[in-house]
């Protein structure tokens, strides 16, 4: 496998430890990474383990 940013992988990887899935925590880590200040989503684990807004609640 390859990857373009082997930061956001390692990140990743520790968000997916704490029990986010691990595209969710790639994309998180990406996120972090350029300063996003808020990701929104539909997926209620996601915003449980990854402190992102809940739409729809």
């Amino acid at each position: 496998m390859e990857f373009d940013d082997g930061e956001g992988v390692v990140r990743a990887l520790a968000f997916a430890d704490a029990g986010a899935d691990f595209a969710d925590a790639l994309i998180h880590g990406t996120m972090e990474q350029f300063g996003a200040s808020t990701t929104v989503t539909f997926d209620r684990r996601a915003s449980e383990h990854l402190g992102w807004r809940l739409l729809g609640a």
